[in-house]
């Protein structure tokens, strides 16, 4: 009501003398679309945002934490589990292609794999490492 009656001070002149009332109306009525409008901008603008950005704001020591815990657990591996996650991870061999290299089948790979992934999860575990981004391709991600 307010931006109204500022509107109607502000263009006094412009308000017909005998259509005060109905030119208020409309006056209300355009005040309350442009709020809308506005209103429905700012829902759209942060939508987007909300879309578009990662809401975690991730604490470098976090990071650096993490890494070194995944680097203890690896290291406390057997160099047979090691070397099976460092094909799969660093290397990136399908697991045809790694099991080629340990001389062993593709099906006692993915046993090995499997099982080098369980130990270091629980490595991880008794660290008392949560299981993050970082952690989840090590850890085979769906079986995370």
């Amino acid at each position: 009501m307010a931006e109204v009656f500022l509107t109607a001070w502000r263009r006094l002149g412009d308000i017909p003398p005998r259509a005060a009332l109905p030119w208020l109306y409309a006056t209300a009525r355009r005040s309350l679309a442009n709020a809308r409008r506005a209103e429905q901008r700012r829902l759209n603008l942060s939508e987007a945002v909300l879309r578009h950005s990662d809401h975690r704001v991730d604490d470098p020591a976090d990071g650096v934490a993490g890494n070194l815990a995944v680097a203890e657990a690896f290291s406390a591996l057997s160099e047979q589990d090691r070397e099976v996650l460092r094909l799969v991870l660093w290397e990136e061999l399908p697991a045809r292609q790694a099991a080629k290299v340990l001389g062993c089948t593709t099906a006692a790979f993915h046993v090995r794999l499997h099982r080098a992934r369980t130990r270091l999860r629980q490595h991880l575990v008794a660290a008392g490492t949560r299981s993050t981004h970082r952690t989840s391709g090590l850890l085979g991600g769906a079986d995370a």
